[in-house]
């Protein structure tokens, strides 16, 4: 893979998850009908470690981190 190892998707965490926002940063569901209404993309990529990682004072386990980042479309006009 590119990016990796990306989260397990369970519990609601997903390793990449796209969410679309509108021109009030309302979140909509990705279907085609709301495609027009799409002004904003959050990106969210989470990852875990291969192996478990010793920190101080704690037992070994595996970490896990986060990228988040959001686009605004260029050309889209606000409403």
């Amino acid at each position: 893979p590119v990016v990796g190892p990306l989260a397990a998707t369970s519990g609601g965490i997903y390793g990449f998850q796209l969410t679309y926002y509108d021109s009030t940063g309302t979140a909509l569901t990705a279907s085609s009908t709301n495609v027009p209404k799409i002004r904003t993309i959050k990106i969210a990529l989470r990852a875990t470690t291969n192996d478990q990682v010793a920190l101080a004072g704690r037992k070994r386990t595996f970490i896990n981190d986060s990228l988040v980042t959001y686009v605004t479309l260029r050309n889209a006009p606000f409403n």
